[in-house]
């Protein structure tokens, strides 16, 4: 192994709700991480504000994309999937600032949150992380988007008067100095699909994939959510399945065991309404579900209980392939 580990500022995004934002990152070698470091106020109106939403505090970034050459895009993710994401690959333990806890006090209380949300282009506890980066040796553009949210994508009732102010969200990225010259490097991509649940359903289904030659599935994340709030009470088994074949069949607290024993995290930290589906073997990639070799499309066979409100099930899919250009 040879090179060093560099971190550099590339620059700044402006906050302006409900725009997207878009800074270049520096095509200076290979990319393991980009950095998003955070800082906002929330002052709150004249009443008490309510209901905080799931991963509040990354829910100002509505969503981030990362994109080769203005087409390739490889990360397409809500800031709230992100933290979660992470929480995961960190054994429970929440990115920094995301265990802050959110002050609800009324009478215009300003309080300033400060969250370091990090894309990892390598690949986390896997048995050789470097099989993946963000490799921009060839000189492609690599563009990095935010679609900023607003005090309301934070709490369910933000309350008259409620504002957000002072944001800063300084870019940066870590690098691999030197890295060896003609290593190749697979691309990590994140993407999440939401549905909307309607009704109870034993067999509600969602596409995972369509065959895709040269990808693999790494990982699942689930989600499930009741008026943007997780809850445990909507999923009760998951199937994950392509033609006859089933890839997992079990109860959700099954795979909430496997979270336990696979991802380490101590039941005390499990999240309500998270669920965790890895296809891998002692996390080698060579394990991933090929998906250009699926005899029909992947997809999710859930047991849906619906009750009230808007309930969604959300799906982040973690994959590897080679860039499209």
């Amino acid at each position: 192994m040879s090179g060093q580990k560099t971190t550099r500022t590339i620059g700044s995004l402006q906050y302006d709700a409900g725009t997207k934002q878009t800074i270049e990152i520096d095509r200076d070698g290979v990319v393991l991480e980009t950095v998003l470091n955070l800082e906002f106020t929330v002052t709150s109106g004249s009443g008490a504000i309510v209901g905080p939403l799931a991963q509040t505090l990354a829910r100002l970034i509505k969503n981030i994309e990362m994109t080769y050459n203005g087409s390739d895009t490889f990360i397409n993710i809500p800031g709230w999937q992100l933290a979660l994401m992470r929480y995961h690959e960190l054994r429970g333990n929440p990115v920094l600032g995301m265990q802050s806890d959110v002050v609800l006090t009324g009478s215009t209380t300003a309080t300033t949150y400060r969250v370091v949300l990090k894309i990892p282009h390598f690949l986390p506890r896997a048995r050789v992380p470097d099989d993946c980066a963000n490799d921009l040796r060839d000189g492609r553009q690599c563009t990095l988007s935010i679609l900023w949210g607003t005090i309301g994508d934070l709490f369910g009732t933000p309350g008259s008067g409620a504002a957000i102010s002072n944001v800063s969200c300084v870019v940066g990225a870590t690098y691999w100095v030197n890295a060896p010259a003609g290593k190749p490097f697979l691309l990590r991509t994140l993407n999440v699909t939401t549905d909307t649940i309607t009704a109870t359903d034993p067999n509600f289904q969602m596409r995972v994939s369509k065959t895709a030659p040269g990808q693999g599935l790494r990982n699942l994340m689930i989600t499930t959510t009741r008026n943007d709030v997780l809850v445990d009470d909507i999923l009760s088994t998951i199937k994950l399945e392509s033609g006859s074949f089933t890839w997992q069949n079990n109860a959700d607290e099954v795979f909430q065991a496997d979270m336990v024993e696979g991802l380490e995290i101590p039941p005390g930290n499990l999240v309500t309404g998270a669920y965790w589906l890895s296809p891998l073997i002692f996390a080698q990639l060579v394990t991933s579900i090929n998906l250009g070799e699926l005899v029909a499309d992947l997809d999710l066979q859930l047991g849906i209980t619906s009750t009230s409100g808007t309930e969604r099930v959300h799906v982040l899919r973690e994959s590897v392939r080679r860039p499209f250009i």
